[in-house]
């Protein structure tokens, strides 16, 4: 098969409007084994796999008749098929007289002509022959040209549209895989930013813990009773440390925003770097396909109007400015997305840094105070002491005195007895004596020691009140303290150690 259309090529070249050379298109090789795949698409998919569904008319060249309108005879009345109006009926000059010998010699002397007309017709005619025959020649010969012209200009116009094709291939593989690698990089950041993202995520939930733990602090230390609910340095800390985690989550919360809003920045670059990565692909099939294309391919046929409707929405500038622009575009959201994570690196960092400087100092001043709190008590439970002691040395002097009370009931007894009975004395013996006189400073005496005595133990009893009243508020001020420290060392502490800071650090 691939024999006889060669032969057929051959043939056709061997025309005097044929040049010399032959191109390679038409040369005597085998047909490639690709041209029957390509005829074996064409017939099982559609005439023009490379095209879609047109609109565009289809035309066939009708051959001209093989002789002219002159060689035929044709009727004087000759009448059109279809016609509602007569014709108009010519006279016959041949047949249209009676033949008879007057009528043929009265016309032969009409018409006779000289022998000088006679031989200028016959030149005239040769003249217009050999003209003809001239113009003929040059119509022959200016049609050879023609059709050498024609043909070397269609294969070199299909040779350069081959070339141009083909050029037009190398320039969309050289942008295809610009953008493949624009492409690959920008994935590659989405994927970092991303991984970043979850970071931030996890550690907005990272800081859930560490406030809930603050705040279960705060609400523990609100349980402390009378002077020692006091805004002490660790109150103070613990309230600095929940305003950090609350700032540090609304910044974690804008990073979050922040990154949405590059991602999608990203994802439209991508999608615009896929979108034209697709086209491209598309297109180099198509250009494929017709590079391979030649006279002889199958699927070939009309298409009517076809130079003046297909429309380019672009020119070879604008479209590689196009792609310029894509990759230009996802170049800058991708420095964007960098220069972002390293700036999300430092405040990342620098939120850890602080959470964990709050924790720390919040660390230091629960130990201070339970320092501070342990020595309080120390002191507390060694004036408890020293009212303890004294409450009893009091105790002990409380009874000395009531027994010293008690001891001078008998002297004033006597004293007083000794008067009564002296005052029993009759006549002159009833006088002032020393005797008289000193029982009567006796009495006076005891009496007086008796209310210095009363008024000791009164002082006493009430310094032992005192005391008591006093032994009750440092028990009641160190159970406060007893209790306060409890709470900072085993309800708070005992939260703190499983503070999870170290969790958000890594990142």
């Amino acid at each position: 098969m691939a024999t006889k259309i060669n032969h057929g090529i051959s043939s056709a070249f061997s025309k005097p409007w044929s040049g010399t050379i032959k191109p390679k298109c038409v040369e005597s090789k085998p047909l490639p084994k690709n041209r029957a795949k390509f005829s074996a698409d064409f017939q099982l998919i559609k005439s023009e796999p490379w095209k879609g569904i047109s609109g565009y008319d289809r035309t066939e060249i009708i051959p001209l008749p093989g002789l002219t309108v002159a060689n035929f005879k044709m009727s004087p009345c000759f009448i059109l098929k279809g016609m509602s109006t007569e014709p108009i009926h010519y006279p016959n000059f041949v047949t249209g007289f009676e033949r008879n010998p007057q009528h043929a010699a009265r016309t032969a002397i009409n018409v006779r002509y000289t022998e000088k007309d006679w031989i200028h017709g016959c030149s005239a005619l040769y003249t217009e022959a050999k003209n003809t025959r001239l113009n003929c020649e040059k119509v022959r010969t200016d049609s050879i040209r023609l059709m050498r012209e024609t043909d070397e200009k269609t294969v070199k116009g299909q040779t350069d549209v081959k070339y141009r094709i083909e050029e037009r291939l190398e320039d969309m593989t050289f942008w295809k895989n610009e953008l493949n690698t624009e492409l690959e990089k920008v994935k590659a950041e989405a994927t970092l930013l991303t991984d970043i993202k979850r970071n931030i995520s996890r550690s907005l939930q990272d800081l859930e813990a560490p406030l809930h733990i603050a705040q279960e602090c705060l609400r523990h230390r609100e349980g402390r009773q009378g002077i020692e609910k006091a805004r002490d340095l660790i109150e103070e800390k613990l309230l600095e440390e929940v305003d950090n985690l609350r700032n540090s989550r609304q910044k974690f919360g804008e990073l979050h925003s922040l990154i949405e809003r590059q991602l999608t920045d990203l994802r439209n670059a991508q999608h615009a770097l896929e979108e034209d990565v697709a086209h491209k692909e598309q297109t180099m099939c198509i250009d494929r396909i017709c590079r391979e294309l030649d006279n002889y391919s199958r699927g070939l046929s009309y298409r009517g109007g076809i130079e003046k409707t297909a429309i380019a929405t672009t020119t070879a500038e604008t479209w590689i400015e196009a792609s310029a622009e894509r990759v230009e575009n996802a170049q800058a959201a991708r420095a964007k997305s960098a220069e972002l994570r390293t700036s999300l690196g430092t405040l990342i960092a620098g939120i850890a840094a602080s959470v964990q400087e709050h924790f720390h100092d919040t660390n230091q001043a629960f130990e201070r105070g339970q320092v501070e709190m342990s020595n309080e008590i120390k002191k507390i439970q060694h004036h408890l002491n020293a009212v303890k002691d004294e409450k009893f040395q009091l105790d002990k002097y409380v009874a000395l005195l009531k027994k010293a009370i008690q001891d001078k009931s008998k002297p004033l007894m006597l004293s007083q007895t000794r008067l009564e009975a002296r005052c029993h004395r009759q006549g002159l013996e009833l006088c002032e004596d020393f005797a008289h006189r000193r029982l009567i400073t006796e009495i006076a005496d005891i009496q007086d020691s008796i209310e210095k005595l009363y008024g000791k133990l009164k002082e006493a009893e009430s310094k032992y009140y005192q005391l008591l009243k006093t032994r009750n508020n440092l028990e009641e001020d160190l159970k406060r303290k007893v209790d306060s420290l409890f709470t900072d060392r085993e309800k708070c502490l005992s939260l703190r150690r499983s503070f999870p800071v170290t969790k958000m650090i890594k990142y």
